[in-house]
């Protein structure tokens, strides 16, 4: 229907964006719909001149919320896109691209890039809004005991592996051009 149709304009315009990129010599590839593996949950495929790929999920809004929460996410299949390219390979990116902000992952993937060391840095600085969502987040990606046993006892490597994603991580808020 009609929703379908602005959302493929908008992934459309997206697409045309980085193909010029690519003439630029600023990316070195752009993949639309790529097939099999590499295209589980994602839309377009971005490699970059480091070689590094960047996975991008086009969701143009959500409806009449205006925003995406990490459930919404969920429910849309994104976050679980997300862990499975992420887990691929330490060079590989992951990007939200939505006309409507997505607050909470925004926010946790900036305070990845910007904390410290560990997750127990991490989660002192976190605040309690952010802190519970990381643990939702935590509960979408990993076995969530893991997380609450670092927290309290130190190292171990999901909540490594969570702050890695999380700085791999990245929300594009765009209007529709």
């Amino acid at each position: 229907g009609r929703s379908a149709k602005l959302g493929n304009g908008y992934e459309r315009h997206f697409v045309v964006h980085e193909m010029l990129r690519v003439l630029r010599a600023e990316v070195a590839a752009v993949t639309w719909e790529p097939s099999g593996e590499q295209g589980e949950g994602i839309d377009v495929r971005v490699r970059g001149l480091d070689g590094g790929t960047t996975f991008v999920s086009c969701k143009r809004e959500n409806g009449s919320a205006g925003l995406w929460s990490l459930g919404n996410l969920s429910a849309r299949k994104v976050l679980a896109a997300a862990a499975t390219h992420l887990s691929r390979h330490s060079a590989n990116r992951f990007s939200l691209l939505s006309m409507d902000n997505a607050p909470m992952l925004r926010t946790l993937c900036e305070q990845a890039r910007r904390i410290g060391e560990g997750l127990a840095d991490y989660y002192r600085e976190a605040g309690r809004e952010n802190r519970a969502g990381l643990e939702t987040l935590a509960q979408h990606w990993f076995d969530v005991e893991d997380l609450n046993r670092c927290i309290a006892d130190g190292p171990s490597e999901t909540p490594d592996r969570l702050l890695d994603w999380l700085r791999r991580t990245e929300v594009c808020q765009r209007a529709e051009s």
